[in-house]
This record gives structure tokens, sequence and C-alpha cells, in this order.
């Protein structure tokens, strides 16, 4: 009993989380996709991590944005020979 109460408190991923792994996976050729198919039931699902710091979780969107958007310039300035 002490282990399903402890299952039980894990929070929910979160949903950006889960987009990062759909991103991730649907730009890896070497997964299967029924080895993915986890991810479409979010109720099965939870946050191992369990509770982080509020200042690291309410700034990791915007930085994780800005290096996105950074990949981006980066390429389209340096698209080349080097950097196909």
């Amino acid at each position: 009993m002490g282990r399903y109460r402890n299952a039980m408190c894990y929070d929910p991923p979160r949903e950006r989380d889960l987009q990062n792994l759909r991103n991730w996976c649907a730009g890896n050729g070497a997964i299967a996709r029924k080895e993915t198919a986890y991810l479409a039931k979010k109720s099965d699902l939870l946050n191992a991590a369990g509770i982080t710091d509020i200042g690291v979780t309410s700034v990791e969107p915007f930085v994780e944005d800005a290096l996105v958007g950074a990949y981006r310039l980066f390429r389209r300035v340096y698209s080349g020979p080097f950097f196909p």
C-alpha cells in the first residue's frame, strides 16, 4: 500500500517537457514509433524529478526559447559547405 501511495504522489509531467520529448523522438529516426507510443497517454506519465525550484522553472522556458532562436539564427547566417 505504501508503494502505491508513493507512486500517486508524483506530479504530472509538464506539457512543455512532453512536447520537447515528442520533438526529439520525431527527429530521431532510430526510435520505432511503437516505442514512443507511451507519449500519447499523458495520464500514464509522471514527473519522476519531483517539484523543482520555482525560480528555475519560471526562467527555463525563456532560456530555452532564446537558445532555440539563437540556433536558428546561427544556422541561417552560417549556412554553407561547413554548416549544411
